[in-house]
């Protein structure tokens, strides 16, 4: 590193570059310059051809990328909004078992059943959904939070007595508080 940044400041340097295209030449000029330290340097127009643009323009998507990679992982504990809008048996055990695995890994698990989703967890439906069911009570005794959308309930004809014993009907604070908590992670079905 040059001497006149200190170490600690490098993951601040900002570095501005500019791609010009002339009528002169055919070929595509990059102009590169850096500020560092309140100095400014400019380096002289140089020349790409080929591979070296192509490399050059590899790269800078590739630090984009990863400069937004941390913000997708997950804490030990985050917890875990899995959004279940399906009514296919296939779809809402991938939700559920994974959800499930999850919060046996320590992640606290809310899963609101919304859309078609409410029809799985209508008593009414116990013939069609259950292994579903099964696995929504499962999921309910070791802890995890079920909540069914009313508005949902409400269209697709469930009423809050037709709901599995420990599904909670949302409401503003239930749903939003379990959305909305510190580090929260969210996922659709």
């Amino acid at each position: 590193y040059s001497r006149f940044i200190k170490p600690g400041s490098i993951a601040n340097v900002q570095i501005e570059i500019q791609i010009v295209d002339t009528h002169e030449s055919l070929k595509t000029r990059i102009d590169s310059g850096f500020t560092a330290c309140a100095a400014q340097f400019n380096r002289t127009l140089l020349q790409f051809e080929g591979e070296i643009m192509k490399n050059l323009l590899s790269t800078l998507s590739l630090l984009a990328m990863l400069s937004t990679v941390g913000s997708a992982i997950a804490g030990a504990n985050d917890p875990l909004f899995i959004n279940m809008t399906t009514d296919d048996g296939h779809r809402a055990t991938m939700a559920i078992g994974f959800g499930a695995k999850q919060h046996a890994m320590g992640h606290p698990l809310t899963l609101f059943l919304n859309d078609k989703g409410v029809e799985i967890a209508s008593k009414a439906n116990a013939g069609k959904f259950a292994d579903q069911q099964k696995a929504l009570v499962d999921a309910m005794a070791k802890g995890a939070t079920v909540i069914a959308c009313p508005l949902c309930m409400k269209h697709f004809g469930v009423k809050e007595s037709d709901l599995l014993p420990g599904i909670q009907v949302g409401k503003p604070e239930l749903t939003g508080g379990a959305l909305f908590k510190d580090n929260t992670k969210t996922l659709t079905w």
